[in-house]
């Protein structure tokens, strides 16, 4: 028995032995293998404490990433309507569109308010409605034509509501005027090139009123002021020579000033001479008034030329005395 526990004691000190050494070589790693194995269980426990730092701060970058197309796709989409709102504006704000009328009420509500600025700032709306009505008439749109007419009637009647009164800025105006007459006869021109014959027939006669109304006013302002308006013959006022062009008169007389030396004092400038009286008065007869014949009058007789008459006698002289009265 005791033989018996003897040798199995042996077989396990055996397989100990065996187990151990199997131990060692397979089972205990070598120092390489340990520093490793440690390193990936230490960066695994990091990642997994920084895991909801990282995670917050990952978010942001991917989102901003997918943001930065949307971004470059709302701000194209927002210039392409803003674009689309211009586009449509400035069409409809056009002679005869929907805006026409808002475009003039803001160039109006902008006008400056000293006098020769502002009448200058209507000079400058007058040409714009005259270029509305040449672009409308290169189109053939007659519609618009009418419009950019009727506005610059409106404007024509502000101004020279504005500027009554004053002599230099009725010229100013008045020129103007004188000047839109050509363009204005060009509109009905280019409607009919374009082959719209009845819109220009029908054109043609807004322009004739323009045209009439523009010469009534020049020639109104040109008798209201003095100096305005084409010189007459003689040299009485001198202005533009163009259809009643209106200009100040620098020589209000009759057959003009005498021209002075520009080099000349003051005090040797020549007196003005006194400008005549031209007013008109009737003629009167210088020649006396003859005695009318009597009808019941004797006649007198008729000499005859045989007869001498005869001479009358002479008396003599009195003596004529030399002396005082006391010799």
């Amino acid at each position: 028995m005791d033989e018996d526990m003897q040798v199995m004691d042996a077989g396990d000190f055996e397989i100990e032995r065996r187990l151990e050494s199997y131990a060692r070589a397979r089972l205990s790693p070598d120092p390489l293998v340990i520093a490793r194995v440690r390193a990936r269980v230490m960066r695994e426990a990091r990642l997994r404490a920084d895991l909801p730092r990282i995670s917050v701060l990952a978010a942001p970058r991917a989102r901003s990433g997918r943001m930065v197309p949307r971004r470059l796709a709302m701000t194209f989409l927002a210039a392409s309507v803003w674009l689309g709102v211009a586009a449509g504006a400035a069409f409809a704000s056009q002679a005869g569109g929907l805006l026409y009328p808002t475009r003039l009420w803001i160039e109006q509500a902008t006008l400056p308010s000293g006098a020769a600025a502002r009448a200058s700032a209507e000079i400058v709306r007058l040409d714009a409605r005259l270029a509305d009505a040449l672009a409308a008439a290169a189109r053939g749109d007659a519609g618009a034509v009418a419009a950019a007419l009727e506005a610059y009637r409106a404007i024509a009647d502000a101004t020279l509501v504005a500027t009554a009164g004053d002599a230099g800025l009725e010229a100013l105006v008045a020129t103007a005027l004188d000047k839109h007459r050509v363009v204005l006869a060009d509109v009905a021109t280019l409607l009919t090139a374009k082959g719209n014959t009845t819109a220009a027939i029908a054109v043609a006669a807004s322009v004739e009123r323009a045209i009439d109304r523009n010469q009534v006013i020049i020639d109104r302002i040109t008798s209201v002021t003095p100096g305005v308006g084409s010189g007459g013959d003689g040299g009485s006022g001198s202005g533009a020579g163009n259809l009643g062009g209106a200009a100040t008169g620098a020589n209000s007389g009759a057959g003009g000033a005498e021209p002075t030396d520009a080099g000349a004092s003051p005090s040797a400038t020549k007196a003005p001479r006194p400008t005549p009286d031209l007013t008109v008065r009737p003629i009167q007869d210088t020649t006396p008034n003859k005695p009318t014949a009597d009808a019941n009058a004797t006649p007198k007789p008729t000499p005859d030329p045989a007869v001498r008459p005869t001479p009358r006698a002479t008396q003599p002289a009195p003596p004529h005395s030399t002396g005082s009265s006391g010799d």
